[in-house]
């Protein structure tokens, strides 16, 4: 007798109370008659809490006897476990089913589930939305087994074909259960597009599709596929009818040679039979196991992979011809059954093989197959194991791990390993030493437990060291900020801020201050601080507690979370962010965050209506809401920084506000306390890690448990837990491509192939295997090279290039080599087309489940053909067979960034990774470009910056740089000179009163004045925008001043003189109208008033751009931009005005000359002809023309001058990408700027008053400078 059976009644509780889960026990029995690897026979549970339908005992309780337990027993549940033979997580598997079924209480007797949205489970009710939902609410199933769910008219229910408990059903499934991330079941309508390649054409079917009621598998159309493969060799499953593909492989019997292992039916000896006897239609091994085609199924709609594994004997299979079908029919005379239907006393085959001493001699009533321990079974009974395939998957715990995936290898055979598996005594030994490490403390710890603190610690309190009499020892709770009192049963007014942040800089540390702020004077009611490291704690949700300074907090305030980030190396501030608390009212209020900090600086805002004092702070906008706030320097606090408080924080880190009368300190890397003085020691630590080549070692916060206490932040050219490995330079060359299609930016595909997965049984230290990774970058091409670089430190196999909606296979590495350059060119040769280039449009035009087995074909048919894809799956490649070997590649990936507004103009933002991003990339659309697509081509509004700045090299000698910008630099400053000469005659012309006496002269006299500053003030917007670029400025306060000042005032002094020109054609055209009648104090009135108008009508038109221009950062490029960027609220309708104001201005004054001209010519032939009517209309106009050809010239000539931009602003849309030609935009800038340097030619010269005038000032002006000279000597 056992001890069990010595000391135990015959059922008894353990433990002795409820396993914590609604009041579930666990009992056990000393007299089970069967055999388990349960830890516990039967599982009960109260009745009034969990309804149980299946009641084998009732068991009164130990604590409460009038309470009944109804119990269950164990193997008789559907108890779900990777691992049974651990207590623990068969526990863990109690608690899975029993979740569910007691998921909804128990209801009275009398209760009857009448209402319409009620269904009935046993003694409880349950919602009808509910039902065929995947989650077991009823041990009896009936809430999954319902089948009328045509008539729950649930929106969340989709029409679904599946295989439920053996049978095929058609259902109106929950959604819940076909969106399930775990095993999902396989929907008709949610199916995917083509089987996994490997397994095509393997002897199973595992994917159907039927169309105009054709049946397509994975299994059809296979002439053309070979089923021995690299695939399919040596996976310990028949994928060949004769078992070829298992021959020659590393096993027990029959190893290397190209024979099976065979049971004879008849003395149950284990032999050898050839591979011609395989497949044949012969049953010559016990279980038919040379003819493994007999019990396999035809069907997907069928329910696992077989109908059944073992071949029963029969008088007609044994060692004869058997009737050949694709599909057995279960009948006495030819059955298959389950391996685990051996030896269970049931008489199964009509020859009862199934129970014979041959097969179950020493076996006892546990399963035949017991996947936990068929490593330890005999040889026989693990050969008739292998005829169940899913038994396989059961081996290695998961369906994935079996499954064959992509491989670069053709045909390879895996290298003999050990057949013995230490994994499973490891398991045990392992998880026996865990379970069994748990101690308590004896009395007090027993009395403090009885001391209830709610969500709080007890603790006992000595007020004498000497003496711990119970009479001097008390306990107290230590409370968690979330709550207060003497037992921690109060809870605090609290903000609960839940934030996940991500960061396309790895390795750069950040610190977050996080504040609870007031509406009223911005106090801070409490913070917190977060230490970030992106390649640490990306993912990762931390959640903390933010307390008001007051309880109860006050309700006549609003209440706001605002979030500072800085590099905790420099302690450089980064950005803000602000949240409000929209129901503030309430006492608990959850916040989730998630933030992202960008690769860029921050963009100063030019313009702030906060009054911030100018040497205690700046103001400052957050980053996603358009309000602003003073940010305030060390030392200095309050809404505008006015309010001084003293630093005491350590001279290494910096002060950012007060809270309670005490600074708030950001600590600089390794320090960490109230104040910075505390050294974090986990670095300096002999078990810290060791950072290599310049890597710098950050720790974890102290706070926070963390499975390594310190990483290594690593530079740029090096990556691994000690910086240890140096990145690959991969040069991309575009040299082979023209100018026009090399691309500003490439997708680069990094595809990792992992190995095949050994023999079932048999295990290995190689490699981890699985599915292969593919890992996708964005790169961007610099604008004037022909090449771009990545550096790349994880290991791959594959690399694809794509741009263009092209792909390229770059290289194919079978084995990874870290090499510390890799050079690769794109050139045609490397180009993989589409299938729909290389197939007729007949194979082209077939399913997808039928053209991938026409793959091989352009493989065959194109001896220099590498790679190929098609549009809805597979990148393949070609072998040295000239075979296709293709794997899963999602041609469309798209990843929206977390942060909508990094892309400015519309553009679209993708990253690289969905939660921890290293990349982000703009694409812009057309007529934008930049890294943000900040910058505009649109012609109307084309700026020198975006025409020139792409074209000057940063850090580079003039001598060096592109011939465009040196030819720019020579018309640049022949237009000053001009420009500067011309204005000064102009205006020594028309400041002689004779002149100025009508209105022409005034507009020509501010018009002289106008150009001169005009061209001064190109010319200085031109040596900025060249100094910036190539580096010689890099002083922000500068390169704001003139963002905000030169490029308005340009515009405003060029529309201004255009405007002005404008006017003397009208003034003229005045002139001719009125006649004799022409008054010319009233046209000196009139002019100046037009001056004045004009000049606050083109200041109007544009003031709104000073207050939203800013610069922005183009870190691929490292340039600075000036840009004008409207806030997103009305950005559209800004954008739509600026437009409009900008073609006004274009558009206006280039009408008004051409109405002049023609007006002028037609009105004074029409007065001549009047005066002389013997001469004709058209003679009148000749004379007119050559008579006042001065008037006509000057606007003739401002229309020509105006044509050029005129064309390239309404034919030409824009410029398509910072690539394309800039000769034609770059002339049409500098003949915008014509007319300021062209006055004296275009007014003067034709104008035989303006001539002598100008001669008379000249003149003037010689005698003035004779009489200075005389003087002088």
């Amino acid at each position: 007798m056992s001890r069990k059976q010595q000391f135990c009644p015959p059922l008894f509780e353990f433990p002795a109370q409820s396993i914590g889960w609604n009041d579930v026990h666990l009992f056990h029995s000393w007299n089970s008659s069967y055999d388990t690897i349960w830890a516990f026979d039967f599982v009960c549970c109260n009745e009034q809490l969990c309804d149980s339908e299946t009641v084998t005992i009732q068991f009164a309780k130990i604590t409460e006897p009038t309470k009944l337990l109804s119990c269950q027993k164990t193997h008789k549940l559907e108890l779900k476990v990777t691992d049974p033979l651990t207590r623990s997580n068969q526990i863990e598997s109690v608690r899975i089913l029993f979740s569910k079924i007691c998921a909804i209480g128990v209801h009275d007797v009398g209760y009857d589930c009448s209402q319409s949205n009620q269904f009935r489970c046993g003694k409880k009710c349950i919602s009808k939305h509910r039902l065929v939902d995947g989650l077991r609410d009823c041990t009896s199933l009936t809430d999954e087994l319902y089948n009328d769910t045509c008539s729950l008219k649930d929106r969340d229910r989709i029409k679904c074909t599946f295989t439920f408990l053996g049978k095929n059903d058609t259902k109106f499934v929950n959604l819940i259960w076909v969106n399930k991330i775990n095993g999902g079941i396989p929907c008709v309508e949610r199916k995917k597009k083509t089987p996994h390649f490997p397994t095509i054409c393997d002897g199973y079917v595992e994917y159907e599709e039927i169309v105009d009621g054709e049946i397509n598998t994975d299994e059809t159309h296979c002439e053309n596929l070979l089923c021995d493969n690299s695939y399919t060799r040596c996976d310990g499953i028949w994928n060949c009818r004769n078992g070829a593909d298992e021959v020659r492989c590393p096993r027990l019997y029959c190893n290397g040679i190209d024979q099976h292992p065979c049971i004879s039916p008849t003395d149950g000896q284990i032999k050898c039979l050839s591979i011609s006897q395989a497949g044949d239609g012969v049953v010559d091994c016990l279980g038919g196991a040379d003819e493994r085609q007999l019990c396999r199924r035809s069907s997907v709609a069928l329910i696992d992979y077989i109908v059944g594994s073992y071949h029963c004997l029969n008088n007609q299979s044994n060692g004869k011809q058997i009737n050949q079908g694709s599909l057995i029919t279960q009948t006495t005379k030819n059955k298959c059954i389950e391996v685990n239907q051996l030896c269970d006393n049931v008489l199964d085959c009509p020859l009862h093989d199934d129970e014979s001493s041959i097969i179950c001699k020493g076996i006892s009533n546990a399963p035949f197959c017991d996947y936990q321990i068929i490593e330890f079974l005999f040889p026989l009974r693990i050969l008739l194991c292998s005829l169940d395939d899913t038994l396989k998957l059961f081996m290695w715990g998961s369906n994935d791990k079996t499954v064959p995936h992509f491989s670069l290898a053709n045909y390879s055979i895996s290298p003999p390993y050990s057949p013995i598996s230490p994994s499973i005594k490891t398991i045990i030994s392992s998880n026996v030493s865990e379970e069994s490490s748990l101690t308590f403390n004896s009395h007090r710890q027993a009395t403090l437990v009885a001391f209830h603190c709610h969500s709080g610690i007890p603790v006992h309190l000595s007020r004498n060291e000497s003496k711990l009499s119970p009479k001097e020892i008390e306990k107290r709770c230590l409370c968690p900020p979330s709550h207060y009192g003497a037992h921690c049963e109060y809870q605090n007014q609290r903000v609960v801020v839940t934030m996940r942040i991500g960061s396309i800089e790895w390795q750069i540390a950040f610190k977050f201050v996080v504040y609870l702020i007031d509406n009223a004077n911005h106090i801070v009611q409490s913070y917190h601080q977060v230490d970030y490291v992106s390649n640490r704690d990306c993912g990762m949700k931390f959640s903390f507690h933010l307390l008001y300074a007051v309880r109860p907090k006050p309700v006549d305030r609003k209440y706001f979370i605002r979030i500072d980030v800085f590099e905790t190396t420099t302690l450089r501030y980064r950005t803000s962010w602000l949240f409000e608390l929209v129901h503030f009212y309430l006492p608990v209020y959850r916040l989730s965050i998630q933030l992202t900090v960008l690769n860029r600086s921050i963009l100063i805002e030019t313009r702030c209506p906060l009054k911030c004092h100018s040497k205690h702070g700046d103001c400052v906008k957050y980053v996603n809401t358009d309000k602003f706030f003073c940010r305030c320097h060390s030392g200095w606090s309050g809404p505008s920084c006015t309010e001084p408080y003293e630093c005491t924080c350590s001279p290494d880190s910096i002060c950012v506000g007060s809270w309670n009368k005490k600074p708030i300190c950001v600590c600089p890397l390794r320090k960490f306390g109230s104040y910075c003085y505390l050294l974090n020691p986990l670095c300096e630590q002999t078990n810290a890690v060791k950072c290599q080549n310049n890597g710098q070692c950050v720790p974890r916060d102290l706070r926070i448990n963390s499975n390594s206490d310190t990483i290594c932040a690593c530079s740029v050219d090096y990556r691994g837990k000690q910086c240890e490995i140096l990145a690959t330079k991969i040069h991309i060359l575009f040299a082979s491509l023209p100018s026009h299609s090399i691309p500003e930016s490439i997708l680069l595909h990094f595809i990792t192939v992992n190995t095949h997965a050994p023999p079932p049984g048999i295990t290995t230290t190689e490699k981890q295997w699985g599915p292969h990774q593919r890992t996708t970058v964005f790169k961007k091409v610099p604008f004037d090279q022909v090449f771009t670089t990545v550096n790349w430190v994880n290991p791959f196999h594959l690399l694809f290039a794509e741009f263009h909606n092209n792909m390229y296979l770059l290289t194919i590495q079978t084995t990874y080599v870290a090499w510390s350059q890799m050079k690769f060119s794109i050139e045609h040769k490397a180009r993989c087309p589409s299938i729909r280039e290389l197939l007729n449009s007949t194979i082209v035009a077939f399913l997808p489940i039928r053209r991938v087995k026409y793959y091989h074909i352009p493989c065959q048919q194109r001896l220099h053909l590498a790679c190929f894809h098609d549009d809805e799956q597979f990148m393949c490649l070609c072998t040295y067979d000239r075979r296709a070997n293709c794997f899963s590649f999602n041609h469309h990936l798209e990843r929206v960034c977390q942060y909508d507004s990094y892309c400015h103009n519309g553009g679209q933002c993708f990253q690289d990774n969905a939660t921890c991003p290293s990349i982000i990339i703009c694409k812009c659309p057309k007529c934008y470009f930049g890294t943000q697509c900040h910058l505009s081509t649109k012609g109307f509004g084309l700026s020198l910056d975006v025409i020139l700045g792409y074209r000057i090299r940063p850090y580079t000698a003039f001598k060096d740089q592109p011939l465009i910008l040196k030819t720019s630099v020579i018309v640049t400053s022949i237009m000053l000179v001009v420009g500067l000469i011309n204005g000064c005659l102009c205006t020594l012309t028309f400041k002689q009163k004779t002149l100025r006496k009508v209105g022409t002269g005034i507009y020509l006299l501010v018009a002289s004045i106008v150009s001169v500053i005009t061209m001064t003030m190109f010319t200085l917007k031109f040596c900025l925008l060249v100094l910036s670029q190539l580096k010689l400025i890099n002083d922000r306060s500068i390169l704001i001043s003139q963002c905000i000042s030169v490029d308005f005032l340009l515009k405003v002094f060029l529309q201004t003189g255009d405007w002005l020109y404008a006017c003397v054609a009208m003034k003229r055209l005045f002139v001719v109208t009125k006649g004799t009648s022409f008054n010319q104090q009233t046209s000196q009135r009139v002019a100046k008033w037009i001056i004045l108008l004009v000049g606050l009508f083109v200041i109007a038109t544009s003031a709104h751009e000073p207050y939203h221009r800013a610069l922005v950062t183009d870190e691929d490029e490292g340039r600075v931009w000036c840009i004008v960027r409207y806030p997103e609220s009305y950005s559209k309708y800004l954008n739509i005005y600026t437009s409009v104001i900008t073609i006004v201005h274009f558009i206006g004054p280039f009408a008004i000359n051409i109405i002049s001209v023609c007006g002028i010519i037609v009105l004074t032939a029409r007065h001549r002809m009047n005066a002389r009517k013997q001469l004709s209309f058209n003679s009148h106009l000749r004379n007119q023309l050559q008579l006042h050809k001065y008037l006509i010239i000057s606007p003739v000539v401002l229309v020509l001058l105006g044509m050029p931009r005129l064309i390239i602003v309404f034919l030409v849309e824009c410029m398509k990408s910072a690539r394309d030609s800039v000769t034609s935009f770059l002339v049409a800038y500098f003949i915008s700027f014509l007319p300021p340097t062209l006055t004296f030619a275009v007014f003067i010269l034709p104008s035989q008053t303006y001539r002598n005038v100008f001669k008379t000032s000249m003149a003037s002006l010689r005698k003035i400078f004779h009489r200075c000279l005389s003087v002088h000597k």
